[in-house]
């Protein structure tokens, strides 16, 4: 009876998506819109952090990534930020070697080599227990 009053259209169901369809992303970064999906630079991302640089401090000689901290120190500091929890580090990795915008140029191959090193010593080390820093940490988009 009340449908006779109705001012608007109803709206139309959203399709349904099958078992197994992911969802789609609300914002794909493109070459030309990845800048809008990125964090704008900060003063934290021209400098080693006191963390970081304490970071690099505790790793092995042999593992200490130079070549990164140099011409990256914002990744440097986020690893000084994800290295407690095994599982947010590897996630890290995941994001800088995996091309999911499709237009990523790449490390400089002695960057990349530092990272290999990196990553195969980062997964000999066992998992730290989660702390609650760990799991707000959990949150983070790494794009």
């Amino acid at each position: 009876m009340f449908k006779l009053f109705r001012s608007t259209p109803p709206k139309a169901a959203p399709p349904r998506r099958r078992q197994g369809d992911r969802a789609e992303p609300a914002l794909r970064p493109t070459p030309s819109n990845w800048e809008t999906v990125r964090a704008p630079e900060a003063s934290f991302d021209k400098t080693l952090s006191n963390p970081a640089m304490a970071w690099l401090e505790n790793l092995a000689p042999q593992v200490r990534p130079q070549q990164l901290a140099q011409r990256f120190p914002r990744i440097v500091n986020r690893f000084a930020q994800v290295w407690p929890d095994a599982e947010l580090t590897q996630r890290y990795f995941d994001s800088l070697m995996l091309d999911d915008r499709g237009t990523r140029k790449g490390f400089p191959p002695e960057v990349m080599e530092e990272l290999i090193v990196l990553r195969a010593c980062c997964s000999t080390l066992a998992p730290a227990p989660r702390t609650s820093v760990g799991l707000a940490m959990a949150s983070i988009d790494f794009s």
